[in-house]
């Protein structure tokens, strides 16, 4: 505790004032000794006993009123045990809530144009060498400015330049950044700022754990930081969000119809019966659609479309508006290409196609039903393009372009293949691998399952299984729930049903350790009735690897005679090979990529963002491809890779729609909260300031004081007439 007059303090000396006016009237008293006295002595004993301590009441209350009005006219200051900064300048953190939610609008404005004025009024009251740090948490926590600034005028400005509908409030990271530039900074008063709408779902992501770490943090900064909540807005109730777009297939073509499913989402407490949907392709108008939309549910629209060029693409779904535009659609990168080149590598290559090694396997990705008539609808194998090589010939020219690899009872390849095989997978290409009666056992477990080839192949081939002369003894591949990408289109027995052919021969294939997880770890996607694993799995760098245990053509099972054998080998291929572009679909926060021609590397590129602005990018040199990287996509939107040639490349960034839940917390939630994490509620700069006050100067309790010496008053009039009227 301090004192703001400390030279009144001494009117606390009025206290001796009542004392010695006590101590003078007992001194007025003569005591005279009466013959009768001793009858009365057992009387007076008790009512000076009684009188005495009525007397000892109201001296106590007497010297304490004078002793309270000093303390008061002093003005003491509870300061909590901590060294107070008084005027000293502040250096504050204000951390800006920029996710889509805040843009909802209101008959006041949104809630992102009350943060902004808000974080404006905040500067205005900082004292004069304050230094202010500015972090945007939409998207992910990023600092608007380089470092702190003592102007506030360029704070001003930079909180005008902030943007709105990001993704979600990072919070966590936003408390991480705050810490990391309240270390750099030099005022020993420092604070914490953070100005949002308090979203439920982006604050329930901090648990109880996480809310005491932040507080600790903040306690343990030399000196400690003070941390307010600055709720601003209002509650809206009612939103539609347009959640995500998905496509029927992995690979789109030039005049092949597909099909789009638009996920729709009702928030609110409304029911929209006619709510109507657009469909626009590079946003010209296609189609519309209308849905009815019960509150608080989900539903689905359909829509189809052809593609009459390649090229890259963006579809979007809209839904009319609402207070809240920016989830009222979803966009998708489409890359429509003409054609998907394959290489299959044939181990026991014949004149005669159906007795080739692959022959089954080119007809069933370019069947004869591939060459259409003008206008014609095209199907998935009208897009790949096999190209047929003996192992001999398999070179580097050989992969120029090829997005995937078939090795179908190859023998064995030679070092330099090895590498050459890998570099590719390793980049993003595609391997399916068949075995035969050819290959060589020793060489496929020890070299492409081995260290040499980084154990290019996903697991170890045991032994030769099954007959091809005993007919009576095959298997089939079990009936099972497909979760792999490439094969979940056969859950659906209408797409064919895999279960019907027979396996006669099949190459033993060690089970993957199930206890190991991980996207980089070999699992098994489709097994034998008999138990044994048909196909395995696994990424590799950015590629993946399929390994089949039986062979391609005809030799060990009927599958290539059976319908579901075209489907099947176009689901495998198709899938392998769209692992060689990266998805141009990311969330907030994750890097877009992209895969150029080698000629290209180090050429600057220009990338624009959604709000129009152009960034350089250089492609780096990563052996068969000139790889483009950016990681700055905090801002939800269609971004555009410019090459000089004119040629644009799509990406589409999207936002967590658990956004477009509006709940906030409500007050006691909020409250809760703030207790928890040790941090001050303000609802206006009003309030900031009287709470900035209070941590600057401490809490001044006069007027406590004050009412304290009034009751004592009172309290001294009425003890002395109740005494009084006792002694009657």
């Amino acid at each position: 505790m301090t004192f703001l007059n400390w030279i009144l303090l001494g009117g606390t000396l009025a206290f001796s004032i009542p004392l010695i006016i006590h101590l003078l009237n007992r001194s007025r008293f003569q005591v005279v000794e009466w013959g009768a006295m001793h009858l009365l002595n057992s009387v007076v004993r008790i009512n000076r006993r009684r009188v005495k301590i009525e007397q000892l009441i109201l001296l106590l209350v007497r010297c304490a009123i004078p002793v309270i009005i000093a303390l008061c006219m002093a003005r003491p200051v509870i300061t909590g045990w901590k060294s107070l900064t008084g005027d000293e300048p502040t250096s504050a953190v204000i951390l800006i809530d920029n996710s889509y939610s805040m843009d909802a609008a209101s008959p006041t404005g949104s809630s992102f144009q009350h943060a902004i004025d808000a974080a404006t009024h905040l500067v205005n009251l900082q004292q004069r060498g304050s230094e202010t740090s500015i972090i945007q948490l939409g998207g992910g926590a990023v600092p608007v400015t380089a470092s702190a600034s003592l102007d506030p005028e360029r704070t001003r400005d930079a909180l005008k330049s902030i943007k709105g509908e990001y993704g979600s409030a990072e919070v966590n990271d936003g408390f991480k950044r705050a810490v990391e530039s309240l270390k750099k900074m030099t005022h020993a008063k420092r604070d914490v700022i953070v100005v949002s709408d308090f979203q439920q779902r982006d604050w329930d992501k901090i648990t109880g754990e996480g809310r005491q770490r932040v507080s600790e943090v903040m306690a343990a900064l030399n000196p400690a930081a003070n941390l307010t909540f600055y709720p601003v807005g209002e509650q809206a109730d009612q939103n539609i969000s347009v959640d995500a777009i998905d496509l029927d297939r992995m690979v789109v073509g030039v005049g092949q119809k597909i099909r789009l499913t638009a996920h729709i989402t009702n928030h609110g407490d409304r029911t929209y019966r006619d709510l109507r949907l657009k469909f626009l392709v590079d946003g010209e108008e296609i189609d519309q659609s209308r849905v009815r939309l019960d509150p608080h549910q989900k539903t689905q629209a359909l829509f189809t479309h052809t593609f009459d060029k390649a090229g890259s693409t963006v579809v979007q779904i809209e839904a009319d508006a609402d207070d809240l535009k920016a989830d009222n659609h979803a966009a998708a990168a489409v890359p429509v290409i003409d054609s998907i080149p394959v290489l299959l590598i044939d181990g026991d290559p014949d004149a005669r196609l159906l007795y080739s090694e692959t022959g089954f396997l080119r007809m069933a990705l370019a069947p004869v039903s591939a060459i259409k008539k003008p206008g014609q609808q095209r199907k998935l194998a009208d897009l790949l393009a096999p190209t047929v090589v003996p192992v001999e010939k398999f070179d580097a020219a050989s992969l120029e372009k090829v997005r995937a690899v078939v090795m179908a009872n190859v023998p064995r390849l030679n070092p330099g293949q090895v590498q050459l095989l890998r570099g590719f997978v390793e980049a993003g290409g595609g391997l399916l691998i068949f075995p035969g009666d050819e290959v060589d056992l020793d060489w496929y477990n020890n070299i492409l399952g081995g260290s040499i080839s980084g154990q290019l192949m996903p697991t170890r081939m045991i032994e030769l299984a099954g007959s091809t002369t005993e007919r009576a003894k095959f298997n089939r591949i079990a009936a099972q729930r497909f979760d792999h990408p490439a094969l979940e289109m056969f859950n659906d027995p209408r797409q064919g049903d895999v279960s019907r052919p027979d396996i006669r021969a099949w190459y033993r294939l060690a089970d993957p350790d199930s206890s190991l997880f991980g996207p980089d770890q070999p699992r098994v996607i489709a097994r034998l009735s008999g138990g044994d694993p048909l196909m395995i799995s696994r990424r590799y760098g950015e590629g993946e690897v399929i390994q089949v245990a039986t062979a391609a053509d005809a030799d060990w099972t009927n599958l290539p005679v059976r319908p579901v054998y075209v489907p099947l080998m176009q689901q495998l291929v198709v899938h392998l090979a769209s692992r060689a572009d990266p998805s141009r679909n990311v969330h907030t926060g994750q890097a877009l990529v992209a895969l150029l021609d080698r000629s290209q590397a180090y050429q600057p590129q220009k990338l624009v963002d959604p709000l129009g602005e152009t960034h350089e990018v250089v492609p780096e040199d990563r052996g068969r491809w000139a790889v483009m990287e950016y990681a700055d996509t905090q801002k939800p939107g269609v971004y555009k890779l410019m090459a000089e040639s004119g040629q644009i490349t799509h990406f589409v960034v999207a936002a967590d729609r658990e956004e477009s839940n509006l709940q906030r917390l409500d007050d006691t939630s909020l409250n809760e909260l703030a207790e928890s994490m040790h941090a001050a509620v303000v609802r206006d700069t009003e309030q900031y300031a009287e709470v900035d006050s209070t941590r600057r100067h401490g809490r001044e309790i006069w007027r406590v004081l004050l009412w304290a010496s009034v009751a004592l008053l009172v309290g001294e009039v009425a003890l002395q007439q109740w005494f009084a009227g006792r002694r009657r």
